[in-house]
């Protein structure tokens, strides 16, 4: 429907000022704390099933909050021969950037506010119901391309996010009932491109993905 995709880009932001009180494993100077690590994983694994591996990275990974001890920041760059995808987020951000924003030769689509599910499991709820997962209409994404000579413009109902399907396959594939949704050479990817965007973001230039 957007045609070509130009432009992509992903946030996930946060505004957390000040150090949680019981002092959250991510906000300490150990292996594999940081933002980076937490929330770069998602939008990474969200743009490599988008699109497969890019062909450069380029990196900025940093704090922003004084009194932080591991990286609170980053903007990362996945170069692909007719775009560039943009993978942002920070702990500094009261108004928070759009979750996604996608530019085509046809038209364009945004989408803000996060999967509800993290939300409503910190509130206690179990998850249940054909509600759950349902994101309410002033967070779905909008729409506005031309398709075939239509003209397209308005609001598209978010799908119901469900995290129980991954743990119900991961299940049946131990029992020998389903092959594994998530393969190992995924997971592998996303590493390979944290590995090189902590190595741009150092040596402060683009990288080559081999």
């Amino acid at each position: 429907m957007l045609g070509g995709v130009r432009d992509y880009e992903s946030h996930f932001d946060r505004y957390r000022p000040e150090p949680r009180p019981y002092g959250a494993w991510r906000e300490k100077q150990l292996p594999g704390s940081g933002i980076f690590y937490d929330l770069g994983a998602h939008l990474i694994d969200q743009a490599l099933w988008f699109f497969g591996m890019p062909e450069a990275v380029t990196a900025d990974i940093s704090s922003q909050r004084p009194w932080a001890k591991a990286d609170d920041h980053f903007d990362v760059r996945l170069h692909y021969p007719a775009f560039t995808a943009t993978l942002k987020s920070g702990m500094l951000c009261k108004i928070p950037g759009p979750t996604y924003m996608i530019h085509g030769t046809n038209g364009s689509f945004v989408k803000q506010g996060l999967d509800v599910q993290e939300a409503t499991l910190d509130g206690g709820a179990i998850p249940e119901g054909k509600n759950w997962g349902r994101e309410p209409e002033e967070i779905w994404g909008v729409v506005n391309a031309e398709y075939n000579g239509i003209k397209i413009q308005g609001k598209l109902e978010s799908e119901h996010g469900d995290y129980r399907e991954y743990f119900m396959n991961l299940r049946d594939a131990i029992w020998g009932k389903a092959a594994i949704a998530v393969k190992p050479e995924e997971a592998r990817n996303v590493m390979k491109i944290i590995e090189l965007s902590f190595r741009s973001s150092e040596e402060r230039r683009t990288i080559n993905v081999k």
